[in-house]
């Protein structure tokens, strides 16, 4: 599994990560480093993939005031 784009919280506590791997795309979200959700999204193309993943991002600041402002790089994960 390799990571394409990852952000988090500025402190930290969530993060979302969109993977790509063998099956397709994947979405992960954490709370304090612990996995809470993945959806996969099969064999979606790369560009309804991140459609998906920003559309997650922009519903969390809207509906939960969870704001992703930190990108991480893949290494760090």
């Amino acid at each position: 599994m390799s990571t394409l784009y990852h952000v988090q919280t500025l402190r930290g506590m969530y993060s979302i990560a969109l993977d790509r791997d063998t099956l397709g795309y994947s979405i992960r979200e954490y709370k304090h480093g612990n996995l809470q959700g993945c959806a996969s999204l099969g064999n979606a193309s790369l560009e309804d993939s991140i459609i998906e993943y920003n559309r997650r991002i922009s519903d969390a600041a809207r509906y939960d005031q969870i704001y992703y402002v930190r990108k991480v790089n893949p290494e760090q994960i």
